[in-house]
């Protein structure tokens, strides 16, 4: 079962003598929520006559929100000279819980294994981005320089649980259980940024002549680290 809901709104204005400002904006809320449950039963029919029969059982269930809102600056100066800004920003958060438990076992000779199995967690997003054109007549037609530059900043969180039991069988005889008890935690973040300047010479007819610079920077960074809980019942 989904459920997803949204809503937003959008506005524009001018301003300045003449328009000569374009100011629009917008902005944007949705949420999702998925709920499942699932079974199913496997039988595998053996060479000696036996059959192996699994059973699988499980749960989960997600929810999501986010939030985004852009907008647009677009500023005429005067006849040769204007600038454009698009800055756009998101929001995300959520959490998870999934849980299982399995269960296989021979005809003939017995249990053969089963477990229990939780997962969960909650996570925390952002990122933000823009660019910036600034754009000049330098006179002559066909003479420009403009600047164009562009950035963006992200993140995220992770935090969760991971748990399991599985037991082992000989002849429907417990042997060995192995646990699993970790809590982790994910987190990542990243920025750039990138500039381009660019000039533009007629030369007569259709032909132009350009000089351009460009500049990148970016950062990426991404850590995990896990937690065995140990005897005293602390995550260390």
């Amino acid at each position: 079962i989904t459920t997803s809901w949204m809503g937003g709104l959008n506005a524009t204005g001018y301003f300045l003598e003449d328009k000569a400002m374009e100011v629009a904006g917008n902005y944007l809320y949705n949420g999702t929520e998925r709920d499942v449950e699932q079974k199913s039963t496997k039988t595998t029919f053996q060479p000696d006559g036996s059959n192996m029969i699994s059973v699988n059982e499980g749960q989960s269930y997600t929810l999501n929100e986010g939030h985004r809102a852009g907008g647009e600056i677009d500023w005429k100066i005067n006849d040769n000279a204007s600038i454009l800004f698009r800055p756009q920003g998101n929001l995300s958060y959520g959490s998870f819980q999934e849980s299982s438990t399995f269960d296989s076992r021979n005809d003939v000779r017995g249990r053969l294994n089963d477990g229990t199995s939780v997962s969960k967690g909650d996570n925390f997003n952002y990122s933000t981005s823009g660019r910036l054109l600034y754009r000049q007549r330098l006179g002559k037609t066909g003479r420009t320089l403009s600047l164009n530059t562009n950035y963006s900043l992200s993140g995220s969180e992770l935090d969760g649980l991971n748990q399991s039991t599985t037991n082992y069988y000989t002849d429907d005889v417990l042997t060995s259980t192995e646990r699993i008890d970790q809590q982790y935690r994910q987190q990542e973040d990243a920025y750039s940024i990138a500039a381009r300047l660019a000039y533009t010479e007629p030369l007569g007819g259709n032909f132009f002549l350009e000089a351009s610079y460009r500049y990148n920077y970016s950062v990426n960074n991404s850590k995990k680290t896990s937690y065995n809980k140990d005897a005293d019942g602390k995550y260390s």
